[in-house]
């Protein structure tokens, strides 16, 4: 009893650190996210048609092994499994052969762990990003869980390569979970990027990031800084941003909060995507997809730039309630959590998978 309660006590000590953000600021953090100086607070933690590429037996066959298996009817516990696409939905340029470089020291297809900087990159290569230039997509974990751990709730590491992406999980952790992010670590996520960009001549029209919790703070860090590298992000349950008055996005987002998210406040949320419709002259956005468990909605302006935000009312975390990801197959006893901070949502009637949308809406969104 003594050793759950103090896994508990661990765990709701490590709230504040995971989110905690609230529309009243009784946190005593600001919700915004640093900036360049690394000042500010951080929170917690049918794809496109098939092109020309047949799938390799080489390339990863599916989002979950024995343990998340399928059922009969195409649902989990956790919602519906995602479809795997065959190939990418446009043609790649060639490349020249890569060549191990920096922290990239093997440039074979596959799954590979580069050590950088002191982080782990957990980086899936498809076989025809040898041959041609793929896109990026970065999926960073959230307070007290680790790449692995982000790969069980999104699995865009297998979603994302058969459409012609390299996928990369930074890890703050060389273990399967546990890890925290601060501010001072976002620049060397930017430069392991910068590595797999110039080592596999990576398509630029095609860079993505998206974050869960803390990683959502940084996927709010690149769109205020270096959002010229990005062609569009979708942060998650980080409800503080850093935009401030006069700044305005140059690329698409998509935003996703829990309603009873317990780090990232709902009604925070909400601001934000209303701080964001006025900054970019939006107007009243269209329904996508939805019922009563969640809405997507869509709000676009003159630019071409689209605003995605997705809200639900799952929930299922033992500490944060709807601090969540819809989908997934990271629940409690799996592999890759210590069982409290298991973050895949359990409670609801899910009927989404957040690595299909998210992948779906990167596939949608390229640079012009």
């Amino acid at each position: 009893m003594f050793r759950r309660m103090l896994g508990l006590g661990r765990a709701l000590s490590l709230a504040c650190a995971v989110g905690c953000s609230s529309s009243d600021g009784a946190d005593g953090e600001s919700d915004d996210v640093p900036s360049d100086d690394g000042s500010g607070g951080a929170d917690a933690g049918a794809v496109g048609p098939a092109g020309e590429t047949d799938g390799d037996a080489s390339a990863p066959q599916g989002p979950a092994g024995d343990d998340g298996a399928a059922a009969d009817d195409g649902t989990s516990g956790t919602g519906p499994r995602p479809t795997i696409a065959d190939g990418p939905d446009r043609e790649l340029t060639p490349i020249e052969a890569p060549e191990a470089t920096g922290c990239i020291d093997d440039v074979s297809a596959g799954d590979h762990a580069y050590s950088c900087n002191g982080l782990t990159f957990l980086t899936m290569v498809d076989p025809q990003c040898l041959e041609g230039a793929c896109g990026m997509i970065v999926d960073v974990h959230g307070g007290t869980m680790a790449g692995a751990q982000m790969r069980d709730n999104t699995e865009l590491h297998v979603l994302a390569p058969p459409q012609g992406y390299i996928v990369v999980h930074p890890s703050a952790t060389s273990s399967n979970t546990g890890g925290f992010w601060t501010a001072e670590r976002y620049p060397d996520v930017l430069d392991f990027m910068q590595q797999v960009i110039e080592v596999f001549q990576v398509d630029d029209r095609r860079i993505h990031f998206t974050g869960f919790s803390q990683g959502g703070a940084m996927s709010w860090w690149f769109l205020c800084n270096h959002s010229d590298l990005l062609a569009s992000a979708a942060p998650t349950a980080a409800a503080g941003s850093c935009i401030q008055e006069g700044w305005e996005p140059t690329v698409s987002i998509m935003y996703m909060n829990g309603e009873t998210d317990a780090a990232s406040s709902f009604s925070t949320a909400q601001a934000t995507m209303e701080r964001l419709r006025g900054q970019l002259e939006m107007g009243d956005g269209n329904e996508l997809a939805g019922d009563d468990g969640y809405t997507h909605t869509r709000f676009s302006n003159d630019s071409g730039i689209d605003l995605e935000f997705v809200e639900h009312n799952y929930g299922g975390q033992v500490v944060l309630a709807g601090h969540c990801i819809p989908g997934g197959i990271d629940i409690a006893g799996a592999a890759n959590n210590f069982t409290l901070n298991a973050t895949t949502c359990t409670t609801g009637d899910i009927n989404f998978h957040w690595g299909e949308m998210v992948l779906q809406f990167f596939v949608a969104h390229p640079k012009p």
